[in-house]
């Protein structure tokens, strides 16, 4: 099991004694501690004789680097990962297994969750955006055209064979690198299998700005993500121009940015907006050669198949 966090020791003290409680103990609890300020070391540590709980500090500020530590420093065949503001439910390490059985050939599965505070307006919105997401992405056979970080399981041996690593310049661009993970895995042919009854428990963003900022991050990356991929396979609204994503003016590109999460009728909104700045732009549209790691999607689109 792998928790990333970042100052947020209280939470993270409540998701170890969940799993402390599992019904089946896990080979090992990684806390990857990206620059914590707060208690965060001392709080991890608390818990060695009731986990198998190792600390790693890592120095790079951004998700995809911690995330990546522990892709890094993994043990067992299959690594776990899971938010430092949730809490799993009792059978959750069991279930993840038992998912695993079930689905020899999945690379990866996605579990289910469940907001703890749901009584906000802000909880509100925040789980039915999830539930429209899952289900929007969901195919026959429980498989997923996305995942997330959240509460996602992966087979050690399928992201040692393909070197599969959560991309670092999504630091940069708001947050997605679970996105783009999974684009990456369904490019090799691999699934991403549904299964909710490995459950867990999270609390959404309590205050007006944490929600916003959220989706502002979320629109950017969704933006990046159709950059880099073109059309990606997790998400089917409207396809952002690229130009837009380069341009130098803050203004337009926030703007598309943040409309860009919402999907349905704000997507369509989004359409009409992008068609207006580009006729009105086009020609001061800043022309750039494309970061060379933008080209990682012609390796991976002819990649030999999982």
């Amino acid at each position: 099991i792998a928790i990333v966090t970042r100052n947020r020791a209280s939470s993270l003290k409540r998701l170890l004694w969940s799993l402390a409680k599992q019904t089946r103990v896990p080979l090992e609890v990684m806390v990857i501690d990206n620059g914590s300020t707060d208690r965060t070391k001392e709080v991890t540590l608390s818990f060695k004789n009731l986990l198998p709980i190792r600390y790693y500090h890592e120095p790079r500020i951004g998700i995809p680097f911690a995330r990546n530590r522990a892709l890094k420093e993994a043990r067992g065949e299959i690594l776990a990962f899971l938010d430092d503001d949730c809490e799993a439910s009792s059978m959750w390490v069991e279930e993840i297994l038992k998912a695993h059985m079930l689905y020899p050939k999945a690379a990866a599965i996605q579990g289910g969750s469940s907001i703890i505070n749901p009584k906000s307006i802000l909880g509100a919105i925040a789980e039915k955006n999830k539930s429209l997401w899952y289900r929007k992405n969901l195919q026959k056979d429980n498989k997923l055209l996305i995942l997330d970080t959240m509460n996602v399981s992966f087979k050690k041996k399928i992201i040692d064979k393909f070197s599969l690593s959560f991309s670092s310049e999504l630091s940069q661009h708001g947050n997605g690198e679970d996105t783009d993970m999974a684009n990456q895995l369904l490019a090799l042919g691999a699934d991403i299998i549904f299964y909710p009854a490995a459950h867990i428990f999270y609390w959404s963003r309590t205050t007006l700005w944490g929600f916003l900022r959220q989706s502002f991050n979320t629109g950017k990356s969704n933006l990046y993500q159709r950059y880099k991929w073109g059309m990606p396979f997790g998400y089917h609204t409207w396809s952002a121009k690229p130009q837009i994503f380069l341009s130098k003016n803050p203004f337009r590109a926030h703007l598309l940015r943040t409309v860009d999460h919402w999907g349905g009728k704000a997507g369509r909104i989004g359409k009409i907006f992008e068609n207006i700045l580009i006729f009105y732009d086009h020609s001061r549209l800043q022309k750039r050669s494309l970061p060379p790691s933008m080209t990682l999607k012609n390796s991976f689109l002819h990649a030999p198949k999982v």
